[in-house]
């Protein structure tokens, strides 16, 4: 009697390893796969997405220099338009207006005192120069 309540116990406990064992190798597979997906998902390209607001290099930076938290909760990380007049151009940096530095992945060709549209993404303000930073930026027609 005593010999078949044990193997009757063991039967349980090894079906209860075996339900273990199945649900393990399930969430190992869902997870997996989840991190697969993850790292072969494509990056975005900011400098291909179309601009949320167009707004001149002036009024930027006043949104800015008011009160630079809502400003950077309504711009960080979103594509916009900047209107201005280049005054600094380096390799692969412009500043319009001196109040938008943006940052581009090639050098473009332009002059300096030249009205123009740039495309970027919004990344900081930096309150030392009272400068915005645009990165992926693109010259618009």
């Amino acid at each position: 009697m005593y010999l078949r309540i044990n193997f009757i116990s063991m039967l349980h406990t090894s079906t209860r390893w075996k339900k273990l064992l199945l649900i393990s190798v399930i969430a190992l597979l869902i997870g997996g796969s989840v991190a697969l997906y993850q790292f072969n998902k494509p990056h975005r390209d900011p400098s291909q997405e179309q601009a949320v607001e167009q707004v001149s290099a002036d009024e930027l930076k006043e949104e800015f220099v008011l009160d630079a938290t809502a400003a950077l909760e309504k711009y960080l990380d979103k594509v916009i338009a900047v209107k201005g007049n280049a005054t600094e151009i380096s390799d692969e940096a412009w500043v319009l207006s001196d109040a938008v530095y943006c940052l581009f992945d090639a050098k473009e060709d332009g002059s300096i005192g030249s009205d123009v549209i740039v495309k970027g993404r919004v990344v900081s303000y930096d309150d030392l120069f009272e400068q915005v930073r645009l990165d992926f930026c693109t010259l618009q027609p």
